[in-house]
């Protein structure tokens, strides 16, 4: 009986020990440079808010601002919503646009000043 009593105990020591030998194995650990791109510079860009099809007006209800890492950001984005504004009627969708994805000059039509 007292041999059964400890062959249990070792049992459930062992199993104790393995289960926190894994939980350490699985927690999230910081790679080399991780912290660094966290603090990489962030950019303004005005993205789709909403899945736009070509000839779809950019309302401002339509569109957001995202900040992305300042090596991201494609070159000519727009940085604010009232950059893209400047004409009469808002300008429109000359491509379709899926959510999330950068407003860029040759992708509207009506607006002639350059992005900001």
């Amino acid at each position: 009986m007292r041999a059964r009593r400890l062959i249990n105990l070792t049992i459930a020591l062992s199993i104790g020990v393995a289960g926190l030998g894994a939980g350490r194995l699985l927690q999230p650990r910081s790679r080399p440079g991780q912290a660094e791109a966290a603090e990489a510079p962030t950019v303004p860009v005005v993205v789709a808010n909403v899945a736009l099809a070509a000839g779809d007006p950019l309302t401002p209800d339509r569109l957001m601002v995202m900040r992305l890492p300042a090596g991201l950001a494609p070159q000519g984005a727009f940085a604010s919503i009232q950059a893209l504004e400047g004409g009469q009627a808002p300008p429109t969708a000359l491509t379709a646009m899926a959510p999330l994805e950068p407003v860029l000059p040759a992708m509207i039509v009506g607006r002639s000043p350059a992005p900001a």
